[in-house]
């Protein structure tokens, strides 16, 4: 399978996928208590421009463990939902190794938003890399970051965003959109277009 976990997962073998609802034909499905549970990704998962659910609510974060493994997971699209990213809503988490590249949201009308996550809270994010994404938001609140939107004391260690494209409003960062407490280290944005149009 394409991740590893101690919970079970329905899988579709001709699509590597893996989502927290049913609303993703063809996918995994990670049981609401499996959003506390470890997760290392086994291989990259190419997703096809799928539009993307993210894991994770306000009212059900993702408390878990994600270990990305230094896979890939490329090519999906966001959903125009509050809290959008490839997770939602993060909460007392750990999200590390990763790669993404290919993601795009457009027209985005929801607020917070990042290509991992809308929000992280108490969360720990390392060793993450996002490559040639893309997001434009039309919210008035802005809240945009290539990363996550919207971060409450949350550590963010050694994160770089390359040849993408970061636009909205207000409230934009080739990283962060909005930080407060926590604490950012050894991150870049290079060949990254980073606009906000007030």
């Amino acid at each position: 399978d394409g991740i590893n976990s101690g919970v079970p997962f329905y899988y579709h073998p001709a699509r590597q996928v893996f989502s927290t609802q049913d609303t993703l034909t063809g996918g995994m499905q990670v049981p609401a208590n499996g959003l506390e549970s470890t997760f290392k990704l086994l291989n990259d998962i190419d997703l096809s421009n799928a539009e993307w659910t993210p894991i994770g609510s306000t009212s059900s974060p993702f408390k878990g463990v994600f270990d990305g493994n230094g896979k890939t997971i490329r090519n999906f699209k966001l959903s125009n939902v509050a809290y959008t990213g490839l997770f939602g809503d993060a909460s007392n988490a750990v999200i590390q190794k990763l790669i993404i590249e290919g993601a795009s949201g457009e027209s985005i009308t929801k607020t917070p938003v990042g290509i991992v996550a809308g929000r992280l809270t108490a969360t720990t994010v390392d060793s993450v890399y996002i490559n040639n994404c893309s997001i434009a938001s039309t919210n008035s609140s802005g809240t945009v970051g290539g990363l996550a939107g919207a971060v409450t004391n949350t550590k963010i260690n050694d994160i770089h965003v390359s040849g993408s494209s970061i636009s909205g409003t207000t409230k934009i960062g080739g990283v962060l959109g909005t930080t407060t407490g926590g604490g950012i280290t050894n991150c870049s944005v290079t060949n990254t277009t980073v606009h906000g149009s007030s």
